[in-house]
């Protein structure tokens, strides 16, 4: 079925993840099954579900029928991927946006030099506790933001608190699962006392991190 034929979330919220948007409509669809959502938003029982580099852009835009926004759009504002580009070649971004709009994303991490990098590839969900809190007042649900996800942020720079990381989607666990912040475990990113010491780099370096992605 049309995603627009099923209860359906309507519009982008502030920041948002295309991951996060799937999963808040997994939530409202009531679907049992997370391969139920991804047949719906992206026609495939598997592919789409990855939280920052999701696959079958094209499919999703041809199920939501163009309603939030075309392929490019939702590219460049709601995934991992343009944070890349800046450092990789021309060709190299051409060919990573055509393989998350038209299929599985395979060996795209690798020829991005993601899994050479010291970052590491799995790309933990992040969230902030404040956040959290802002968003259920302000949306009636906590969400997932682009500028906690980016490699190197370390802080949410909002709230000038340190980043949680999200006990899900790590390692293989649940990795085919729709979830909401408010869903999960999380533990903090650093602590304290670490946070204290390196205060001031941790906030450029974050600063630095939302700057190249745009």
């Amino acid at each position: 079925p049309k995603y627009w034929q099923l209860p359906h979330v309507t519009q982008w919220l502030p920041g948002e993840t295309l991951y996060s948007l799937a999963s808040r409509h997994h939530h409202v669809s009531c679907n049992n099954l997370p391969t139920e959502t991804s047949l719906q938003l992206f026609g495939h029982g598997c592919q789409g579900s990855m939280h920052d580099m999701p696959s079958r852009i094209d499919a999703f835009v041809l199920r939501t029928e163009g309603m939030l926004g075309d392929a490019q759009h939702i590219i460049q504002e709601h995934t991992l991927l343009p944070f890349y580009f800046p450092i990789r070649t021309q060709s190299d971004a051409t060919n990573a946006i055509a393989a998350v709009r038209h299929g599985g994303i395979g060996a795209l991490k690798g020829r991005l030099g993601i899994l050479a990098s010291r970052f590491g590839a799995s790309h933990p969900l992040k969230l902030c506790p404040a956040c959290m809190l802002d968003d259920q007042e302000d949306h009636q649900v906590a969400y997932w933001h682009m500028n906690h996800q980016w490699p190197g942020a370390w802080v949410c720079l909002k709230h000038q608190q340190p980043l949680h990381y999200a006990l899900f989607k790590v390692n293989g666990e649940g990795r085919f699962h729709w979830c909401l912040p408010i869903d999960v475990m999380h533990l903090h990113g650093i602590d304290s006392q670490r946070l204290e010491d390196s205060q001031d780099l941790l906030f450029r370096l974050t600063e630095c991190a939302c700057g190249l992605a745009a």
